[in-house]
């Protein structure tokens, strides 16, 4: 009987000798985390001994860092029973004495206020191997949706939009945008996997004065030719060419900005007649999109779609997909009306020389936020105003239960405007669905010729041009793939990957992938490498047809069984924390038990009928950590 029912379990714990699924498994997982059939026995045990709450008991066992402590911890303190040091380690000895009755565990071993708790070695890959076999793909992750209402199954899933990457069409791709495309990938993954609805949405920057600039540089510089040719980079030299000339009076516009507030009207700052012609061009050009001109919206529109279709084929390059490319353009008219009638309703918004603002300081707002524009002293629209809009459509358009923004910190303050408005507005509801993760800094990436990379490709033709020479040096390795010249983008995408989810997302990152593009442990391609080795080895294995899984013994394989079971515990950590690290120690720590199983410098042993067993589960929980992950798996059996 599967083990991906109730029953199942029940029937696979009867033939170990274990009466039954604990009482307390109903307060767990056990459909989807192994290690809850054992926390759930444990937490059995305790209440029956001591006479505390089940929620007491559950919080008291904890998993260590290292498999050296343990595979489970008590903590005895937590137990809340206010005994002497003396009368806790009677407990405890207590607790090892009756925990060890069960087929599951091993005598616990106390250690000060610790009651450190072995699986048994003999029960457990009876255990684990038929729960991975019967769940695949969905092993660590789950089978079933996260729903509406716990009480209605039916009810469908929580639905769930993540905004990543979201680069402006007119300017550089920036490290910035790379790291948001990896860690938004990644968030995405996991709660999909995890049985959230996901859409993924790539908030493209095509509309506001960056475009107006684009447009100004085309209508004075454009090539139908260089557009053809290279669209992004065509198009990033116009909006540059314009940029450097306003750039010194931009730049005072930005120091007034922050001295004064966002409503210094740019005209009011003394102008060359030049630059005052750039600015007129641009506010006219910008105007006419906004009351929908034909010809602007005909130029504007080959901008985006062009955009659209270069960038479908470039994240594909990462491996990556977006659901939604709807960008600041998407906004209606009739949201923007609804934000601005409200807020002037409410008394929020105010005139300021002839903008329409929000003074988030007479609005109890934190320090910091200052003055935000919603429309400027031409009538345009602002970033600001359009954001809040978009989240009023995007609640119309995909009722949406949680919204996550992966963006840099340096948009901190600008989305803290934009929850607050959504607060002053009365729509504490949708400010509260609105999550911000944010990272740190990101260092420009300087590439072989010295430029630093302002597009997209340059970072995608870098990571592929350094997995090329990684294959061509090590031929050893390289021969593990089925074809390396197919796979070189996958393997430089891991590359990348692996070297921006590694560090804790607060952090600077510098994208130098000296030693991320290597064969080293804990880096990407190492772990490409490992799930090439273990697909080559299970195509050459014939395993049996109907899996003994209680032949296998734990002992030939060290302590692979006890890493396999804690996949779950990771990816639940990874995403309670919205920090890929966890995950990603994970699973260079089972690397290195499969490394000690099979040594990289010895050849393949003969294959046994368990080994196949084993290292299909190996292999499959290795693929599921990568796709949580969002990197690319590059091999199949």
């Amino acid at each position: 009987m599967a083990t991906d029912t109730l029953d199942g379990l029940e029937s696979l714990l009867r033939g170990l000798e274990v009466s039954s699924l604990s009482p307390m498994a109903a307060s767990t997982d056990v459909l989807h985390n192994p290690i809850d059939i054992y926390r759930s026995q444990l937490a059995e045990t305790i209440v029956n001994i001591v006479q505390c709450e089940p929620q007491v008991a559950f919080e008291a066992i904890q998993v260590p860092n290292e498999v050296d402590n343990g595979d489970l911890i008590i903590t005895l303190p937590k137990l809340r029973l206010q005994k002497t040091p003396e009368e806790l380690e009677a407990i405890g000895a207590e607790l090892s004495t009756q925990i060890s009755q069960s087929p599951l565990f091993i005598m616990p071993f106390l250690d000060g206020a610790l009651l450190r708790v072995f699986l048994s070695q003999k029960t457990l890959p009876s255990v684990l191997l038929p729960y991975i076999s019967d769940r695949g793909a969905t092993y660590g992750g789950s089978s079933s949706p996260v729903v509406h209402d716990a009480s209605d199954p039916k009810s469908g899933a929580n639905k769930l939009l993540v905004e990543f990457s979201s680069p402006n069409i007119a300017k550089k791709f920036t490290g910035a945008h790379l790291r948001s495309t990896i860690l938004g990938a990644h968030i995405a993954a996991l709660h999909e996997r995890l049985g959230w609805d996901v859409t993924r949405v790539n908030y493209l920057g095509d509309w506001g004065k960056d475009i107006g600039l684009l447009a100004v540089g085309w209508q004075r510089s454009g090539s139908e030719e260089a557009f053809a040719a290279d669209p992004f980079g065509h198009m990033l030299d116009l909006y540059n060419e314009v940029h450097d000339l306003l750039k010194p009076q931009i730049d005072l516009r930005k120091k007034i900005r922050e001295e004064k507030g966002d409503t210094q009207p740019i005209e009011a700052i003394e102008a060359g007649e030049d630059t005052k012609e750039l600015n007129a061009e641009k506010d006219a050009w910008c105007k006419k999109l906004e009351d929908g001109d034909a010809e602007a919206v005909a130029l504007w529109r080959r901008f985006k779609d062009v955009s659209v279709e270069k960038y479908v084929q470039l994240y594909a390059r990462l491996g990556v997909k977006f659901d939604d490319y709807a960008g600041e353009s998407h906004f209606t008219a009739a949201s923007i009306a609804k934000v601005e009638e409200i807020l002037r309703e409410k008394g929020v918004s105010e005139e300021d020389r002839g903008a329409w603002v929000i003074d988030f300081k007479k609005h109890g707002a934190t320090k910091g936020l200052g003055k935000g524009v919603l429309r400027d002293s031409h009538g345009l629209t602002s970033y600001l105003l359009r954001d809040i809009a978009t989240v009023l459509d995007r609640e119309e358009s995909h009722k949406f239960d949680k919204m996550i923004y992966v963006v840099s910190a340096d948009q901190d303050t600008h989305f803290k405007r934009v929850n607050k408005a959504l607060e002053l507005m009365g729509r504490e509801d949708l400010a509260a669905a609105s999550q911000y993760v944010n990272f740190g800094h990101v260092q420009d990436l300087e590439l072989e010729d010295g430029r630093h990379a302002a597009l997209l490709s340059d970072f995608l033709d870098h990571t592929r041009s350094v997995a090329s020479s990684l294959l061509e040096a090590d031929v050893g390795r390289a021969a593990r793939f089925d074809d390396p010249v197919a796979v070189v983008d996958q393997i430089g995408a891991s590359a990348l990957m692996v070297h921006v989810l590694s560090g804790k997302k607060q952090g600077q990152l510098s994208l130098d992938l000296t030693e991320a593009a290597t064969f080293d442990a804990s880096t990407g391609p190492y772990l490409q490498y490992w799930h090439a080795r273990l697909c080559s080895f299970l195509r050459a294995s014939a395993g049996p047809a109907v899996p003994d899984f209680s032949s296998v013994k734990s002992e030939d394989y060290g302590d692979l069984f006890r890493v396999l079971a804690q996949y779950p515990d990771a990816a639940k950590t990874s995403l309670r924390n919205m920090e890929p690290g966890p995950l990603m120690t994970y699973l260079f720590r089972l690397l290195n038990e499969l490394s000690n199983c099979l040594p990289e410098d010895e050849d393949w042993p003969e294959a046994s009928a368990n080994d196949a067993i084993v290292y299909s589960a190996a292999r499959q929980v290795v693929e599921n950590g990568m796709r949580a992950l969002g990197i690319p798996v590059c091999s199949s059996i």
